[in-house]
């Protein structure tokens, strides 16, 4: 099935590369490289409007997460070219098989950003729990901890790993001035005789 905004000719020459005379008369350029600017040109609107939405719900630097995400989604794009069946019976549009993969990839990257250091199922899971919970951390963990199913069910520890990850920070005016002084654990002057390690 043709797609209406993207035609199957312009996928299968992006597919199949051919030399076409440059229009300087210098070199060549190849027209699957052209027909491919083209198509990422016309879905380039797709990949800036998804990454804003999505960077909008994370913290930091949402210009930087936005840039990301929408550089995930053009990879995706660019993957959905060379992977869509021209000739195949489809059931969608290229479009929308193009937009399907390139969101869950922007999803997967938004959850790579929102938590690096936790695993991506868990970081989703605890992504979905906050979200039936309004945001709520004590009722996501409290959810993810009592899961039926004992497959999909976090510990008390990994509910607390992956909650860190999402934790915001603290702004540094917020915290009592007592927890600010310098800890005398290290201090030179009060530190004991070293004794060897025999």
């Amino acid at each position: 099935m043709p797609s209406p905004c993207i035609p199957s000719s312009l996928i299968r020459q992006a597919q199949t590369p051919k030399p076409l005379p440059a229009l300087t008369g210098v070199g060549k350029l190849d027209r699957g490289r052209v027909a491919t600017e083209e198509i990422l040109n016309d879905l380039e609107g797709i990949a800036r409007s998804v990454s804003r939405k999505r960077a909008a719900q994370m913290e930091g630097d949402s210009h930087q997460a936005a840039q990301d995400i929408a550089q995930e989604m053009r990879l995706s794009f660019w993957r959905a070219i060379h992977s869509w069946d021209v000739d195949g019976k489809n059931t969608a549009e290229f479009t929308s098989y193009a937009f399907q993969r390139a969101k869950l990839d922007g999803r997967a990257a938004a959850t790579r950003e929102a938590a690096p250091g936790s695993a991506r199922d868990a970081a989703a899971s605890f992504m979905g729990a906050l979200a039936r919970t309004n945001g709520d951390f004590a009722a996501a963990k409290k959810e993810l901890t009592g899961h039926p199913d004992s497959k999909r069910r976090f510990s008390p520890e990994q509910a607390d790993l992956v909650a860190a990850a999402f934790a915001r920070p603290v702004p540094v005016d917020s915290v009592p001035e007592h927890i600010l002084d310098a800890s005398t654990a290290q201090d030179p002057d009060r530190l004991g005789a070293v004794r060897p390690i025999m």
